[in-house]
């Protein structure tokens, strides 16, 4: 390697400790011949046979003090950097990587050489990682949870001290998301593991297409799972010139791998996760008993009109039908009711009566429900035509519903209110 190149390594003298390197080359499986404390250490590679001497050791100074400090940690990075083909700051990220396990979100453009994001874009791609880490925490500590509702402790705490966002990469736009393992936060160490296998375990799913996925009713299934991860990818699917989506997982070289050999790279296209999104959702609707609502959060921006019909079960007074337009307060989505040939939940429009706000709910199903949530999410008006009921103190209306006749805007170009924050 030429002084040229050796170069590049001498910035890790500072960056990267010793200690941090030690514990790279024993994680491994770097065999240590030989130490002198506080000085040096000199390590041979994977496959060490002890019953020979190995002809080449590779020295790790200890001690910053020396004068040639940095040029022998310098040949040593060069060293590694070439035995795991990467560069300086991949070197410096497979070193320090010993304690998180890490989460790739990489999202290729048609224009190759494109450098940057919309900074829109850039906040739905984040909202969209928070999104899976959240629905899997959710899902390790409960597998029969609603994903939604309050977050349990373990889940909150998860979410705030152990998932760390780091420096964006150069190629096309990565976002590296770490979850820690040590050092940070009052959630096990164990959980923090789990929901990353289970991260892992539920993309691996989505990504195969695989229909046939047995429910496991003492789990609660990994295609519930799968399910509420499709929903989460979806607004990606609508990024203007997006290419493609790859995430990949790196777990933790300082701990045991997990257990089960888990698919860990999955790609999506816009279209493939729109057909993950579909084949899942069909396939939990017809095998989960389970809720599958995430605290009515803006998925994506589907197409603008819809007719929704309140089950015929529900009786009503025989009322000339009206018609009027408000915002969409709240939407619902249970696929309990879809399972039994009912509708899939409902959605609450505002309304004024008699120059009073008033509320009033709409039966839909599981394809309204993406146009409600975008109509929430983009604060626009719809418009309602039936009739008004009431069942106690509630109002209904059995009749249409229509989002408008224009094209949601891309979710680059929207803005979230408030209601669509994930904070408890």
């Amino acid at each position: 390697m030429s002084s040229l190149e050796i170069a590049d390594f001498y910035p890790l003298a500072t960056s990267v400790s010793p200690t941090q390197v030690s514990g790279f080359l024993s994680s491994r499986h770097w065999t240590l011949v030989d130490a002198r404390e506080g000085a040096f250490e000199r390590w041979a590679p994977p496959g060490f046979d002890p019953e020979h001497y190995p002809r080449v050791l590779y020295l790790l100074p200890l001690n910053r003090e020396y004068a040639d400090f940095d040029r022998r940690f310098a040949e040593l990075m060069s060293v590694l950097a070439e035995h795991y083909a990467c560069d300086s700051p991949g070197l410096q990220r497979l070193i320090s990587s010993r304690s998180w396990d890490c989460l790739t979100v990489r999202l290729l453009h048609a224009d190759p050489d494109s450098d940057t994001i919309g900074l829109a874009e850039a906040k739905d791609t984040i909202e969209a990682i928070y999104r899976l880490l959240d629905v899997s925490a959710r899902y390790t500590h409960d597998p029969h949870t609603s994903f939604g509702g309050r977050r349990s402790h373990n889940v909150m705490s998860y979410m705030r001290e152990r998932v760390t966002l780091g420096h964006t990469q150069q190629g096309s736009f990565i976002f590296p998301v770490y979850s820690l393992l040590d050092g940070r936060g009052n959630s096990p160490k164990a959980f923090a593991r789990a929901v990353m296998e289970n991260l892992a375990t539920g993309l691996s799913l989505l990504g195969s297409g695989r229909s046939d996925i047995e429910q496991d009713h003492n789990t609660g299934g990994p295609q519930r799972l799968a399910t509420m991860l499709a929903k989460a990818l979806l607004p990606l699917s609508e990024f203007r010139d997006l290419k493609s989506v790859s995430l990949s997982l790196q777990w933790a070289s300082g701990h045991p791998r997990p257990r089960h050999g888990l698919d860990t790279s999955t790609l999506f296209t816009p279209e493939t996760i729109r057909a993950a999104h579909s084949s899942a959702t069909h396939m939990a609707a017809g095998r989960s008993s389970q809720s599958t609502q995430l605290d009515a959060v803006p998925w994506a921006s589907p197409p603008a009109i819809s007719t929704s019909l309140v089950p015929r079960s529900m009786p009503h007074e025989s009322r000339p039908p009206e018609e009027f337009s408000g915002p969409v307060l709240a939407v619902t989505l249970d696929n309990r009711a879809s399972v039994s040939g009912g509708t899939s939940g409902y959605v609450v429009i505002g309304r004024e009566k008699r120059g009073e706000p008033a509320e009033v709910r709409v039966a839909i199903t599981e394809e309204d429900y993406y146009r409600a949530v975008a109509a929430h999410r983009e604060r626009r008006p719809v418009t309602v035509t039936g009739t008004v009921f009431q069942r106690g103190r509630t109002s209904w209306v059995d009749g249409q519903i229509s989002f408008g006749a224009g094209r949601p805007a891309l979710p680059g170009t929207q803005s979230s209110p408030k209601s669509d924050r994930h904070d408890s």
